[in-house]
């Protein structure tokens, strides 16, 4: 028997029972009396669950991943579980649930935890997932500047063409993808001399998997030539993807990219104030338009816009934002990170610079831009790690050129 015996020692009795509680107590750090309970017949502390976080709606495009988290008092231990349209999910038992890459099927879901201890449970509100359809470009989409397209997405292939076009000539590469024309510093003097105007451009092989895009550079020594060559362009398989027009030297130049593969591509083409372009550009995506190429045009803003038959639907968000040389790369990256894909650049060192992107309503998950200059780390990081060249800019100043890429992925 233990030293808590019964005695016929009434004190005695007393004072071994006193000892005995004490040690008791010390050992199990209870609030348990010996053999009655503690003064008050106090029992421990039990709380049941309660939420103290909850999980909050999550937005993400097609294949991409969803977190909810929440948070739970209580009196341990806590046993969480997730649920998914109120059925619970397998595995999923700790206080954050990262979803599987998700299918459009999952748009709308609702998400809760429910944490339970000994004696309750608690769920917290529902959480609900938004799935956006996949961000541009789909597949043969040619809109986008081949952003995310197989043709860039592990970067250029090396072993293409650095050159450059003049009035009056023309250049078409089969299986082939390319920059934007060079802007900025095209044209000498405004004086009707379409020979004082050239633009850079860099064309690239396709990777051994890819093949049937070609690339077109086209520039004129007479502007009034405009219609017919946009004409000639425009056969369905093909986007326009820059436009540097130049009536005071009676010149422009057009660079565009075709695909024997996809077609379906119409044609929308306007001359606004550059006041007005904002209006434009979100009447165009709303209509599941997308503005490819801009350009100024005495004083107001040329733009060409695409629908395709292939994606009908979309609905766009686009924005318009204006730049000077020294703001264009912060234009440019701070839309990246907002969501939008540079879809449209044009302008000059006189008239500053216009810059149009373009995303999936309400896909606001950032894009990775970056702005390099010839030569730099970042222009080698563009040109080999999938970053498609969505503006290519030529400056000269004392007599140094210098280029400017801006890349987008």
């Amino acid at each position: 028997m233990s030293s808590c015996q019964w005695s016929q020692n009434s004190r005695r009795l007393r004072n071994t029972l006193g000892q005995c509680c004490e040690l008791l107590f010390t050992a199990s750090l209870l609030t348990y009396g010996c053999g009655g309970g503690a003064p008050g017949g106090q029992k421990p502390i039990v709380q049941p669950p309660s939420i103290t976080m909850q999980p909050t709606s999550s937005i993400v495009a097609v294949g991409q991943t969803a977190t909810f988290t929440a948070a739970a008092n209580g009196t341990p231990p806590l046993n969480y579980q997730w649920n998914k349209n109120g059925a619970a999910i397998s595995g999923a038992n700790s206080p954050s649930y990262t979803t599987p890459p998700t299918a459009i099927g999952d748009d709308g879901a609702t998400f809760t935890m429910t944490v339970t201890n000994a004696i309750n449970s608690a769920t917290t509100m529902p959480a609900t997932l938004k799935v956006l359809p996949a961000p541009p470009p789909q597949a043969g989409d040619l809109r986008f500047q081949q952003v995310d397209a197989p043709s860039t997405i592990n970067g250029y292939v090396f072993g293409g063409l650095h050159t450059n076009i003049s009035s009056g000539l023309s250049w078409f590469f089969d299986n082939a993808v390319g920059t934007p024309l060079s802007l900025g510093d095209a044209c000498g003097p405004p004086n009707g001399n379409p020979s004082d105007c050239g633009w850079v451009f860099d064309q690239f092989g396709l990777p051994a998997n890819v093949s049937g895009l070609n690339l077109g550079y086209v520039s004129a020594n007479r502007f009034a030539n405009l219609d017919s060559d946009v004409g000639n362009i425009d056969s369905g398989h093909a986007v326009i993807t820059s436009l540097d027009l130049h009536p005071e030297n009676d010149t422009y130049a057009i660079s565009y990219m075709a695909a024997v593969q996809s077609t379906g591509f119409t044609l929308t083409r306007g001359t606004v104030t550059p006041s007005a372009l904002q209006a434009v550009a979100t009447q165009e995506g709303a209509l599941s338009h997308v503005i490819t190429a801009v350009s100024f045009n005495a004083g107001n803003v040329t733009y060409f816009s695409y629908a395709w038959q292939s994606d009908p639907s979309t609905i766009y968000e686009a924005k318009g934002r204006t730049a000077t040389s020294p703001t264009l790369g912060t234009a440019a990256t701070s839309l990246g990170q907002a969501g939008y894909i540079i879809t449209a650049l044009g302008g000059n060192s006189t008239d500053g610079f216009v810059l149009v992107g373009t995303r999936v309503k309400g896909n606001t998950a950032p894009r990775p831009a970056l702005v390099g200059t010839a030569g730099d780390q970042q222009s080698q990081q563009i040109l080999t790690q999938g970053y498609a060249i969505v503006g290519y800019i030529v400056q000269n100043s004392g007599g140094v050129a210098t280029t400017t890429f801006i890349g987008e992925k």
